[in-house]
């Protein structure tokens, strides 16, 4: 096993990012420490819907190597409404937690959504080249 990947994906119907609860990164941040504990392999964490600053208190506090989101710096709508990509504040975030060597791992054409805000872009037009996301270890 390469790693392991904590999400809260019984939650449905996701809430937006700005709605979840503290009781779901208490909880998911628990879980992730138990996993350490148990597994020599490395722990990462996503948070539904698309919750990157939580998901990286989750990480800072269960020692978590890497986060998953959907949607990192564009906006789409999805089953919870529009959604846009927090990475400005998410990567402020994760510096002001002293916590750079955890990773980012993000969709570049998010699968469960529309994206008629880009006009549907192509694949190969979607990526995000951004060095500053992609830390090295």
């Amino acid at each position: 096993m390469h790693g392991l990947i904590v999400e809260n994906h019984g939650d449905i119907p996701f809430r937006k990012p700005d709605k979840i609860g503290a009781e779901t990164a208490a909880c998911l941040a628990v879980i992730a420490d138990r996993l350490a504990q148990r597994f020599d392999a490395p722990i990462g964490i996503n948070v539904l819907a698309n919750a990157a600053i939580p998901a990286f208190a989750v990480a800072a506090a269960s020692g978590s190597r890497f986060i998953r989101v959907n949607q990192w710096a564009n906006a789409y709508v999805a089953n919870e409404g529009f959604i846009e990509g927090e990475s400005a504040e998410a990567l402020r975030y994760r510096a002001a937690l002293k916590s750079d060597d955890v990773r980012v791992f993000a969709d570049s054409h998010v699968k469960h959504c529309a994206h008629a805000i880009t006009a549907d872009r192509t694949l190969s037009n979607s990526r995000v080249t951004s060095p500053s996301s992609m830390p090295t270890p």
